[in-house]
């Protein structure tokens, strides 16, 4: 478990961007 915890602590930019495309791609997809 805190092996995983550090890894999300460690987790670049790029993931984080990805997480952030996926999310406002699901909003668009529930205001349709």
């Amino acid at each position: 478990m805190e092996y995983t915890c550090v890894q999300l602590n460690d987790l670049p930019d790029e993931v984080l961007m990805i997480i952030l495309k996926k999310l406002a791609n699901m909003e668009v997809l529930y205001s349709l």
